[in-house]
């Protein structure tokens, strides 16, 4: 895979997110993103652009197309589908179409349950999957793996 000089779009749930889990799943988002960089990939983080709460003065249209172009333009989508999110489920489908790959990342646990959606998974752009144990392992497995795939 050719990193050139790209970016990461990191989608990951955000609206409806209980509240005491929003901070430490926006800090995932961020380190997903700051992993990215140590392999030539910025790392592009909705929230940081669009957030529900943040930037709750954007329109849905506006939220739409900023998003929209992000992943169409990307070089890579990291989707944390351990959260249902209809967001993140049109984010793929948007890299689908535009043949972007896919790493999926969720908690082990729910690999292991087969509580990730089988149509998610079985997308044909997803390229790997990491089933992590918590947040650093996710980090550390997403390093390991744009080390070997990513140049």
């Amino acid at each position: 895979m050719d990193a050139e000089s790209s970016f990461a779009y990191i989608a990951g749930a955000l609206t409806d997110v209980p509240d005491e889990r929003r901070a430490a799943l926006k800090r995932l988002y961020e380190q997903l993103g700051d992993v990215c960089v140590q392999h030539g990939l910025q790392g592009y983080v909705p929230h940081q652009h669009s957030d529900p709460v943040t930037h709750a003065h954007l329109t849905p249209r506006e939220v739409y197309d900023l998003d929209f172009q992000r992943v169409r333009l990307c070089a890579l989508l990291i989707a944390y589908v351990s959260e249902p999110s209809l967001g993140v489920g049109v984010e793929i489908a948007w890299a689908g179409h535009h043949q972007i790959p896919i790493v999926l990342v969720a908690e082990a646990k729910k690999c292991a349950e087969r509580k990730i959606s089988r149509l998610i998974h079985g997308f044909p752009n997803v390229v790997h999957m990491i089933g992590f144990t918590d947040h650093a392992d996710a980090v550390l497995q997403l390093d390991a793996w744009l080390a070997a795939n990513w140049q």
